[in-house]
């Protein structure tokens, strides 16, 4: 399923409704979004593993591991 959308004047998109019926996105909910190989932008839902994965890297963090994000790139 594909859908457009636009940037408003605050370059904010709004996830169209048929998108976020089917996937069950819920207003306040998390998302990753991601650039992939392609250059495209890839929105996705956030799943128990996403928020297990980031309580990992904030506990690495707070015992003094360094790493870069590997989707983002943003260096810890």
């Amino acid at each position: 399923m594909m859908s457009k959308a636009q940037l408003d004047e605050r370059v904010q998109i709004t996830i169209p409704k048929a998108i976020r019926d089917r996937v069950n996105l819920k207003a306040n909910e998390a998302v990753n979004i991601v650039i992939n190989d392609y250059g495209q932008i890839v929105i996705s839902k956030r799943d128990i593993l996403d928020e297990l994965n980031d309580l990992s890297e904030m506990d690495l963090v707070k015992e003094g591991y360094n790493f870069t994000c590997p989707q983002c790139g943003l260096f810890y």
